[in-house]
């Protein structure tokens, strides 16, 4: 199967990938939360006192301008979506990564599942526009995918020699 340092290397690179998938799962559901807490009136202040100053000169600001824009066009139906789509995503994603590093067997196949899921709906969304930070996610993500089937095979290879 390979050197034990490149195993333990492997291993350690799993360790770390579920570490940022912890935290990004984290960051996700306390977003969905925090989303869903606001009233949704609140963007649309919040953006006009960011840009309120950059507006009241002639020459206004592209960036002012679309921040407003932006604010004026989140519905709060986008804004109940994303609410439950960030919770729900960091939920399952802190409930995979979770079972994974408690080492259950079963969590590994479900993880598999998932990230391919994820990385699915990644590619549609790019098949609709490209964005570099969705394409850096993918790869970030096709790696732990890697990481996550070669942990796996390892830890069924240490199941069959203690069988």
């Amino acid at each position: 199967m390979g050197s034990p340092r490149r195993a333990h290397l492997l291993h350690e690179a799993f360790e770390l990938s579920l570490g940022v998938k912890a935290a990004t799962a984290a960051a996700e559901l306390l977003a969905g939360l925090a989303l869903w807490a606001v009233p949704h009136g609140a963007f649309a202040s919040a953006a006009g006192w960011i840009s309120g100053h950059e507006l009241s000169v002639p020459t206004a600001d592209r960036i002012a301008a679309a921040l407003m824009r932006a604010a004026e066009g989140f519905s709060i139906q986008s804004q109940q979506f994303f609410a439950l789509y960030l919770a729900s995503h960091g939920l399952v994603k802190l409930a995979v990564v979770s079972a994974l590093w408690r080492g259950y067997l079963w969590a590994y196949p479900l993880a598999l599942a998932v990230m391919a899921l994820f990385i699915l709906y990644q590619l549609y969304r790019l098949s609709l526009g490209l964005s570099w930070p969705l394409v850096g996610l993918t790869l970030f993500d096709l790696i732990v995918v890697a990481l996550i089937w070669t942990e796996y095979r390892a830890r069924q290879a240490t199941v069959a020699e203690g069988a």
